[in-house]
């Protein structure tokens, strides 16, 4: 149980999902404190980051297959929300049990399954759900099939949706122009072969279709150094997992999997033929078994290996390479094992330490260059005491690292050109083949509340908080070298003066994050507060500058209530809150605090006539507020009227 775990885990289950009626991953998010998603309203440049580090410093995993694809302005995670039955983010470093990547935090998406949709007494499930938003435009249905053996044994799901949108009408007033098509889709299904073995095979597809500037990120218009493309992002997860758990056997309950993903895109200049691509191909293995050794010791051990692959073309270079993509793989080896000793009669309640570590082994290797590689042993310690069964007090001390990517190492040719009429600014990448591992220490002390029966009879309430700081050795930024004397007319602009390279630095962050949750039988509320604070210290630089994935101070408040005895209907609202902004990787990215209102209603009957009928409604940012959350400069979306409808048929 998230409660329990000696870390800030927040977990959103497939209810809460469905409450947001999201149109993206970065809906969700905004749920959950320390987190966010960076790059701006379009939906093809936005990327998350957990506790001011985003890029390859957060693990994503869709199924427990790792999704690899990482790209400077192309997005990152390409799911819909409507497939998924929950999302799980481990805030802070845990690298003892997933290994390279999760420095700043993990990210867990788990899709449907048979059993989410087909309800006791069923076995078939038929569901149509459409719907719209006004601020982009956007039109959306989905389709969901699944069907369940009466003894729950095997299951068959298969779901599709497809979006379109338009331009962004932004808080400014000024519309941003993009152009989205979305087809995503999943089969599943899961087989109880025997009492102890589980198969589960499935399949996630996504498809995005978009018109928008290459570098999709902030607000950025199309000009000559960004040119107006049509993108084409492709993404394919497969994965194959048996889960054992023997009857009577307490030292297997476990599973491995395998898996394969591909993700590609494509894009092609509006205005002419020119054309790129970006595919990364990656295949890997797990096993993972936890062992009730004794009543008081629980080992959980395993291991894992995954091999990335990408290529890059550019249609107008002179051998078909593309700058800063280059063709390059990486292979990662580890092994883990992590005890839980539960200690009690000691202390009032019981206190339980989970130390734990990993080892890993990364390779690096691209056309025509040396390769790369290191070992990495990431240990942790995590302590726990619940003295009652009210209360949780919790501390944890990690180390975690990121092997540099393939692209951070070896990215050469140009990054971007600037068009000046008497001349033209080349700036291109510089590889950096002794780029050192990013290597995080890190601890958090924090503690928990579990009440029930508080105000009225079969409440709850529950919060977590925690204060947590991390140093961060060797963190991987691209430093972008351009001399104003590049703009001399007549004075050559050389790789001396214009260039890119990924470089190692320094920084220093901490932060408070605290997540409340009320859930009663006439009214709710869930809360979340987050700050964080950081420095960064560049080689190139005598001063420390703030880190480009910092956030302000933030409170979110979602609070409402059901107005029938059955909860088939409630209306709530969510509030933001945040703090002036002042930790900007330089004081242009300073901005002032925001205040967002947003009002929602869902009505869903359990019996009667409409039972299977769900319909949502809500309003967001009513006041239609010009507010900047990721950048100084990028507004965020104005006022959206949005609905959602849905019928679910037991067939």
């Amino acid at each position: 149980a998230a409660f329990n775990v000696p870390a800030s885990v927040s977990v959103i289950n497939r209810q809460e999902i469905e409450d947001l009626n999201p149109s993206s991953l970065s809906d969700i998010f905004e749920r959950i404190p320390g987190a966010q998603f960076d790059g701006g309203p379009r939906r093809s440049g936005q990327t998350p980051s957990v506790r001011g580090l985003g890029g390859s410093g957060v693990l994503i995993t869709l199924d427990g297959a790792r999704q690899s694809f990482v790209s400077g302005h192309d997005g990152r995670i390409f799911v819909d929300p409507e497939i998924l039955s929950a999302v799980e983010v481990i805030r802070g470093p845990a690298s003892a049990l997933h290994g390279s990547g999760a420095v700043g935090g993990v990210i867990a998406l788990r899709t449907l399954d048979a059993a989410d949709i087909v309800g006791p007494g069923e076995s078939a499930v038929f569901s149509l759900k459409g719907g719209f938003d006004t601020v982009k435009d956007e039109r959306h249905v989905t389709g969901t099939a699944a069907y369940q053996t009466p003894d729950q044994k095997f299951g068959v799901v298969a779901s599709g949706t497809f979006r379109s949108s338009d331009d962004i009408r932004l808080g400014s007033g000024f519309d941003l122009p993009a152009d989205d098509e979305v087809v995503s889709m999943l089969f599943k299904g899961t087989g109880q072969v025997t009492d102890a073995l589980k198969i589960t095979a499935d399949w996630v597809r996504y498809r995005l279709d978009t018109t928008d500037p290459a570098n999709p990120q902030q607000n950025n218009m199309a000009d000559p150094s960004n040119p107006l493309v049509d993108r084409k992002v492709s993404s394919d997860t497969g994965i194959l997992r048996a889960d054992l758990n023997p009857a009577g056997n307490d030292w297997i309950n476990g599973h491995v999997a395998v898996f394969g993903a591909l993700t590609e895109v494509e894009e092609v200049e509006v205005t002419n033929p020119d054309a790129v691509t970006r595919k990364v191909r990656s295949i890997g293995f797990s096993g993972v078994n936890n062992a009730q050794v004794t009543d008081w010791l629980t080992l959980t051990f395993g291991a894992e290996a995954h091999h990335d692959k990408q290529t890059g073309t550019d249609n107008t270079s002179a051998d078909g390479s593309r700058g800063g993509v280059p063709d390059a793989s990486a292979q990662f080896y580890g092994a883990f094992v992590q005890g839980e000793f539960r200690i009690e009669n000691v202390l009032p309640g019981t206190l339980a330490f989970l130390p734990g570590v990993r080892i890993d082994r990364f390779i690096s290797d691209a056309d025509g260059q040396d390769k790369t590689r290191d070992i990495a042993v990431s240990p942790k310690l995590g302590v726990r005491y619940t003295p009652n069964d009210w209360l949780m007090l919790f501390g944890n001390v990690a180390k975690a690292f990121r092997a540099p990517s393939f692209n951070e190492i070896y990215a050469d040719g140009t990054h971007f050109t600037i068009p000046l009429g008497y001349t033209t600014i080349v700036n291109a990448f510089q590889i950096n083949p002794d780029l050192e591992p990013e290597r995080s220490l890190a601890f958090e002390l924090g503690g928990g509340l579990d009440f029930a029966n508080v105000v009225q009879g079969k409440d709850r309430i529950a919060m977590k908080a925690s204060y947590w700081h991390a140093k961060v050795d060797n963190l991987i930024n691209l430093y972008v070298q351009l001399d104003s004397t590049c703009f001399i007319p007549g004075f050559p602009c050389t790789s001396a003066n214009s260039f890119s390279q990924y470089v190692n630095t320094d920084a220093t962050l901490d932060g408070v994050e605290v997540e409340l949750n009320y859930d009663s039988p006439t009214i709710y509320a869930h809360v979340t507060f987050s700050a964080i604070n950081g420095e960064e210290d560049y080689p190139v630089a005598s001063d420390p500058v703030g880190i480009a994935a910092l956030y302000p101070n933030k409170v979110r408040i979602d609070l409402g209530a059901y107005l029938v005895e059955s909860r088939a209907l409630k209306i709530g609202t969510r509030m933001t809150f945040a703090d002036d902004f002042t930790e900007g990787a330089t004081r242009a990215e300073d901005r002032d605090g925001y205040s967002v209102f947003d009002l929602y209603a869902v009505y869903e009957p359990v019996s009667g006539l409409l039972n299977g009928l769900r319909i949502d409604l809500a309003v967001e940012n009513i006041a239609d507020k010009d507010y900047e959350v990721v950048f100084a400069g990028t507004s965020e979306e104005g006022r959206n009227f949005k609905a959602a409808v849905r019928y679910r048929l037991p067939l």
